[in-house]
């Protein structure tokens, strides 16, 4: 007969928690093959981000390394309904390539630009600030310079909302 390979891509799981679930291959005159598929509990993810409040401009979190002396940056996005959100790798040349042009920018090495924004132990009461109404991603990774900026971790991503200005209708005489 002949050979074939079938691949899935699951899109990451949203949370911390196990999640597990069944693939059926089914094909005429053959008995079906079911393919178990367990996610573990990643409660040891390399980050934990705790959205503390919300207001109509900004966001205050709380971001915990579970390695403390660990070099990450932490940034945020606005979130796209509809798009489908970048894998890390994209994410991190994303990143890479904003960090470049802003050094060309401002005259600086990567070296220097990196080391201003690199954070270390727990952050705690950072305000992000954005417009109403926007669902935003939250991430962050761990990062070292091993001849060249390199992601250490899984980036980490949290959802949150600014919230939303009321609508007012006012009449005027």
């Amino acid at each position: 007969g002949v050979k074939g390979e079938i691949s899935f891509k699951i899109a990451k799981n949203s949370d911390s928690s196990g999640r597990s679930g069944s693939i059926v291959l089914s094909y005429k005159c053959a008995d079906d093959v079911t393919i178990e598929v367990s996610q573990p509990d990643f409660s040891l993810a390399p980050f934990k981000i705790d959205v503390k409040e919300s207001s109509y401009t900004s966001v205050k979190v709380d971001i915990f390394p579970q390695d403390k002396q660990m070099s990450y940056i932490f940034s945020f996005m606005e979130k796209m309904e509809g798009e489908a959100p970048l894998s890390d790798d994209e994410l991190f040349q994303a990143e890479m390539l904003f960090f470049e042009n802003l050094a060309k920018e401002y005259g600086m090495s990567m070296d220097a630009i990196m080391d201003y924004y690199l954070s270390h132990g727990d952050t705690t009461g950072v305000s992000l600030d954005y417009y109403p109404g926007k669902n935003i991603v939250i991430f962050a990774y761990g990062l070292k310079n091993d001849g060249g900026w390199k992601r250490t971790t899984d980036i980490v991503r949290v959802e949150a909302s600014t919230q939303t200005l009321p609508f007012i209708d006012a009449t005027y005489d």
